[in-house]
């Protein structure tokens, strides 16, 4: 009877146990495609011991029973129906773990890094994969979620592939590590970080950020050129009478300038251009070194242009010397300033190297000055012999010269 009653009592608490274990079946089986399949196999690993032993025990005290001549209820098969489901979820998390797995190794690799072309290839042969599986483990929740989350992925490929943009710059990236709540340097970003941080739901976000970051980027490429151009901008020389280099090309010159300088003063009314403290500098920069230039160089066309046709006049010829000898004499003095200034920018004929000439503007406002007062004194002279000989009043500025300059020599007159 004592050992009677202590199998009564153990088949009461082996009842008791039963029950429980088969309610914490229930409530923790993972049935959930959020576990990872480690996790999943070890509490499916537990759950199994315990199942098999909890049976074990229930088979033995059958046994007990029967041989005590205990009566005793026919058992349901709810422990062999949970220790079958056990090898149902079993199995269905190890096929599923070497998906998980693939799955992983993609989402460490660093963004920075990463070639997303090669990342689209694994995510496609990872959905392939998946589908091949047997239609046994595909009906499960941990199949379905995880064949979600990859299509999911492949539908936000084209927002992953934008954010390599060149266009933005580690100020664009502090902004979205911001607002996604990730705490990692830029250096450190991996894919799976981005996906985890909601970066595919939040794509509206995030083209915000990028249509800044490309409106930014066209400003810096435009001043990029305006930099490139003008710091190798040579200008073209010519020889001009075996003694000097001009500088032709003038209209090209002058285009370019145009352009730049109104892109510049354009990109002032951009957004992005004030959001920029960096653009705001170089654009002032720039533009002020273009306006410089542009007037040195408008001084400098016409003081060239003028030297070009006073040096034929008053050098030309000896006569004019004898009858022009104050001219001569000024306009020797420019023409020593003149030639000076223009070897100078010949041994470094570039663009730039002109706002590094001290006091060019003035200097060349000062020869243009000068040229003007000469010009306006041989004007004055052929006004005088056009009055004194009326002969030459029909004759034009540049034939009455010559017949002055070669008075000496009626031949070539006549």
């Amino acid at each position: 009877p004592l050992l009677q009653a202590r199998i009564v009592a153990e088949d009461k608490a082996s009842g008791k146990r039963t029950t429980e274990l088969l309610a914490n079946w229930e409530q923790d089986k993972p049935l959930r495609g959020n576990m990872k399949p480690a996790e999943a196999i070890d509490i499916l690993s537990r759950f199994e011991f315990t199942i098999k032993k909890e049976k074990l025990d229930n088979e033995n005290l059958i046994k007990a029973k029967d041989a005590l001549g205990i009566e005793h209820v026919v058992e349901g098969t709810a422990v062999s129906e949970a220790l079958d489901e056990v090898a149902d979820l079993k199995e269905v998390w190890e096929a599923i773990m070497k998906p998980y797995e693939n799955l992983d190794e993609i989402k460490e690799v660093v963004f920075a890094s990463a070639l997303m072309r090669k990342v689209r290839r694994s995510l496609d042969d990872l959905l392939a994969e998946m589908r091949s599986l047997p239609n046994r483990i595909r009906q499960y929740d941990v199949y379905t979620h995880l064949h979600d989350a990859v299509k999911t992925y492949i539908s936000g490929h084209s927002l992953m592939t934008d954010l390599k943009s060149e266009a933005l710059k580690d100020r664009h990236w502090k902004m979205i590590l911001q607002r996604l709540g990730i705490h990692v340097a830029y250096s450190e970003l991996t894919i799976g970080l981005l996906w985890d941080n909601g970066a595919l739901a939040r794509k509206k976000e995030l083209n915000e950020i990028l249509t800044i970051a490309q409106g930014e980027m066209a400003l810096e490429v435009f001043l990029g050129q305006v930099r490139d151009r003008w710091l190798k901008q040579e200008l073209e020389l010519v020889l001009y009478q075996n003694r000097v280099r001009l500088i032709r090309g003038w209209d090209e010159l002058f285009s370019t300038l145009d352009d730049h300088m109104g892109g510049l003063v354009q990109m002032r009314s951009s957004p992005y251009y004030r959001s920029v403290r960096e653009f705001q500098e170089e654009g002032k920069l720039w533009e002020d070194r273009l306006t410089k230039l542009r007037a040195a160089f408008d001084s400098w066309v016409d003081v060239q242009r003028r030297w070009v046709y006073l040096e034929g006049i008053l050098f030309g010829s000896s006569d004019i010397k004898a009858q022009l000898p104050a001219e001569w004499s000024r306009f020797k003095s420019v023409d020593s300033e003149f030639i000076q200034l223009m070897r100078r920018i010949a041994n470094r004929p570039f663009a730039m190297e002109a706002l590094s000439i001290d006091n060019l503007q003035r200097t060349l406002e000062r020869l243009d000055n000068l040229m003007g007062v000469i010009q306006r004194a041989l004007g004055e002279y052929l006004e005088k012999q056009r009055s004194d000989f009326s002969r030459f009043y029909f004759l034009g500025d540049d034939d009455l010269l010559e017949i002055i300059g070669n008075s000496q020599e009626p031949g070539k007159v006549l």
